[in-house]
């Protein structure tokens, strides 16, 4: 980088003023999965056995396939299928001698994940960093769990946050901060975003009141 007059340098030695002090040279995203595989994913004994035990009974299948849903930079929501084939542009990881097939879009995601079986007795794919959490507990720590990984992570793209406030009859009132706060189209956030993301999760939610002071909004992401 650089040239002519300026000092030229190369992309190792930004990097390492940056940080970083080891280097990964490869020639494509696919060959860096493959000879990085452990590190990115793991898989406990008892669901590597239920997942082989599926495969070797059927003459169809041919893995597994990793679907991440990502709700933000940092979270996601992970699950699992066996299948007989897989979409183009998948990668494919070999685990233990079984199949990891996943989206190349999404595979950055993968790094951290483990399969294992849950509660329930079903594959489950979980990253401990950036899985979403199980809703449990009462309606105000489920929509406050609901707001700190899926609402505000998205609203962050935007400046804005959103804070509950209370609840009354089931109704959740939220205040809204940042870039959201005197936003021209906090209607459509709260009602076709905020207030669906939070009943599509929590049934027993019965809607979502703003109760901001948006004429005392400084730097809207939207004006109007």
């Amino acid at each position: 980088y650089g040239g002519e007059d300026g000092e030229v340098l190369t992309a190792a030695e930004i990097l390492y003023d940056n940080g970083f002090d080891s280097f990964c040279f490869t020639d494509s995203f696919e060959a860096h999965l493959s000879s990085a595989e452990a590190s990115y994913l793991s898989i406990t004994d008892a669901a590597q056995k239920q997942i082989k035990d599926q495969l070797q009974n059927s003459d169809s299948l041919t893995g597994v396939q990793i679907i991440v849903e990502p709700i933000s930079p940092l979270k996601a929501k992970y699950r699992i299928e066996l299948v007989e084939s897989t979409a183009a542009g998948s990668i494919k990881l070999n685990l233990k001698g079984i199949n990891i097939f996943s989206e190349r879009k999404t595979a950055s995601y993968l790094e951290g994940t483990i399969i294992e079986i849950n509660g329930e007795g079903e594959l489950e794919p979980r990253n401990p960093q950036l899985s979403i959490s199980k809703l449990s507990g009462s309606l105000e720590e489920q929509i406050q769990l609901m707001l700190d990984e899926q609402v505000n992570p998205m609203l962050a793209s935007h400046g804005g946050n959103v804070m509950l406030e209370g609840i009354k009859d089931s109704t959740a009132y939220v205040r809204l901060g940042g870039g959201c706060q005197g936003c021209s189209m906090i209607d459509t956030t709260v009602k076709q975003g905020v207030e669906v993301m939070l009943k599509e999760a929590i049934p027993d939610l019965a809607g979502v009141y703003d109760v901001t002071d948006h004429s005392e909004g400084e730097s809207p992401f939207f004006t109007g």
